[in-house]
């Protein structure tokens, strides 16, 4: 998404002088960054607004591009692959409605189920404060059905595999639709297979960008405006 400030500017521009319209490409770069970063700010609170318990991972999801001279455009985006998921493929559903993607754990199980590629914690599954299935959880998972992509991660007839086993033990029963736990004699759902989820839209990005932009780049033009007039040797580009 852009969003076209070039009116404000122009509105601005003619009651300066021509010493001070010089000024203003290196003021309008630093008001696209300050208000980019207003923005960032502000879908971050929206975010803890709209979503249960939103992880910090989540919360830290978006990064911002400062403008420069050479290339007068800043933006809020959604970081690649940052130690992990890429953001949009869990975050675009929310901001536009639809299905989403596969997580890899469910890629890697997917091949044990009958006809299902998603899975949802079974009632009563121990989530961490998040509300999710801890990491360390799917990794036993996976470790346990043998799937895991990393194949030395996965169980082995070792003594040192089958005590693991022994007290927790995880199997896809013929069935074929959900991860049943052991326990002793306890045998109990831990992961439930479902079809491809839903979202509903509930994350405003967009919106939420544009409203800072009518709110805060006026204001952030005045302070980058006067910030250029006091600053000798510019180079066009601050952060």
């Amino acid at each position: 998404m852009q969003i076209d400030i070039r009116s404000n500017v122009a509105e601005v521009s003619r009651w300066l002088d021509d010493a001070q319209k010089k000024q203003i490409p290196f003021a309008t770069v630093y008001a696209m960054t300050l208000t980019a970063k207003d923005a960032a700010w502000e879908e971050i609170g929206v975010m803890q607004r709209v979503f249960d318990r939103p992880t910090p991972y989540t919360l830290n999801a978006l990064q911002v591009k400062p403008a420069t001279t050479q290339k007068p455009i800043a933006s809020v985006e959604f970081k690649e692959g940052f130690g992990g998921t890429p953001a949009k493929r869990f975050l675009n559903p929310e901001v536009y409605g639809g299905p989403r993607s596969q997580r890899s754990s469910e890629i890697q199980i997917a091949p044990l189920l009958k006809g299902y590629s998603y899975l949802v914690p079974a009632r009563g599954a121990p989530l961490d404060a998040y509300g999710n299935l801890p990491g360390a959880t799917y990794r036993r998972i996976l470790s346990q059905l043998k799937v895991s992509r990393n194949a030395d991660a996965n169980a082995t007839a070792s003594k040192r595999s089958k005590r693991a086993r022994k007290s927790q033990s995880f199997f896809v029963p013929k069935s074929g639709n959900m991860v049943m736990e052991r326990r002793g004699k306890t045998v109990k759902p831990f992961l439930v297979g479902v079809r491809s989820p839903r979202y509903s839209k509930r994350f405003p990005f967009q919106e939420t960008a544009e409203a800072v932009v009518v709110d805060r780049f006026n204001v952030n033009f005045e302070i980058a405006f006067q910030r250029a007039m006091g600053t000798s040797g510019f180079k066009g580009k601050w952060t």
